[in-house]
């Protein structure tokens, strides 16, 4: 192996929801480059803080607690409004 070289150099995020005993664990990421990753870190980052969010959590998002309370009263953030129902989120900038 003296002659190998190191082709790529790759990074990853992932997160997972559920706990070990529940009936359905989902566990879900992307792997990329290092470069890739850390422009997606990047603008991940920059839209949080966009956003007015030090972090994101679905959980949090949902059910407008933590830091989405104060989206509670912007029933357009949260497509029709009602709290617990999955609706996509678009933000200013994604709207047509």
């Amino acid at each position: 192996m003296a002659n190998s070289q190191i082709k790529h150099v790759v990074s990853g995020y992932f997160d997972e929801s559920g706990k070990l005993n529940d009936e359905l664990v989902a566990f879900g990421g992307i792997v990329g480059e290092v470069i890739a990753c850390n422009k997606l870190s990047q603008k991940w980052n920059a839209r949080l803080h966009e956003e007015g969010l030090e972090y994101t959590s679905m959980k949090d998002a949902i059910n407008w607690q933590g830091l989405y309370a104060k989206w509670s009263d912007m029933p357009e953030r949260r497509g029709d409004g009602n709290p617990g129902q999955y609706t996509q989120t678009q933000f200013p900038s994604e709207r047509s």
